[in-house]
């Protein structure tokens, strides 16, 4: 079965991004929230298995400055 991580570099360090906030949503709601580790990845699976769902999904990026 199909699965879905993240994995985020700084584009002007071309670095990984430690700390990225990323928000995963299914209609209009939040259902889940990853943050990235030292090496820019998430220590598991955004989507995997059962929580993978029809619908209308996105994920929202939250970087500063």
């Amino acid at each position: 079965m199909g699965r879905l991580t993240t994995h985020a570099l700084s584009t002007s360090s071309g670095k990984p991004a430690a700390g990225l906030k990323t928000e995963r949503w299914l209609g209009e709601d939040i259902w889940k929230t990853v943050i990235t580790t030292g090496d820019g990845r998430v220590e598991a699976a955004v989507l995997a298995g059962e929580s993978r769902r029809p619908g209308s999904q996105g994920a929202r990026v939250r970087a500063g400055a």
